[in-house]
């Protein structure tokens, strides 16, 4: 694969991951954003972190938290339950993303009061063990976002 072309910002939130943790979390957080990015997900770059958003399907620019990687190499959950209720999504897709994602990483559940998040940061090696199947939950996530936004249709406009 090509390495993707880095913006400053993106330059120096490797820079400060690779100082974090180690060549190995640089490298496969470099391969899950190529797989997201393939998915049609965009990177928002900030010096301290990494968010990975869906593009509002029907163009409004909104962008839908998925998950954020910190420069330390932490993951966690996008905090995107505002998004869903400006865009009139069930809270029930990200309840099930959060309580899926947390089923599959140790020492990680779904928070108790704040169901669109797990309970504590998880560290990204601890997704790279269960990587196929998270990856299909992200994708199931998107599509039951994309369907739910095209079910809704013109008519509310």
């Amino acid at each position: 694969r090509a390495a993707a072309r880095l913006t400053i910002t993106a330059q120096d939130f490797f820079e400060q991951l690779e100082k974090n943790t180690s060549k190995d979390i640089v490298a496969f957080t470099n391969h899950l954003i190529q797989d997201c990015q393939e998915m049609g997900l965009v990177m928002e770059w900030n010096v301290s972190s990494l968010g990975v958003k869906l593009p509002e399907p029907k163009g409004s620019g909104t962008r839908i938290s998925i998950f954020t990687i910190d420069k330390y190499g932490f993951i966690y959950l996008g905090y995107s339950k505002g998004q869903f209720q400006k865009l009139n999504i069930p809270n029930e897709l990200i309840y099930r993303f959060a309580a899926d994602t947390a089923a599959l990483i140790p020492g990680v559940q779904q928070h108790p009061e704040n169901k669109y998040v797990w309970d504590k940061y998880a560290l990204v090696n601890n997704i790279q063990s269960v990587y196929p199947q998270f990856m299909v939950m992200v994708k199931e996530y998107i599509d039951n976002i994309q369907k739910t936004m095209e079910s809704k249709g013109v008519s509310e406009f």
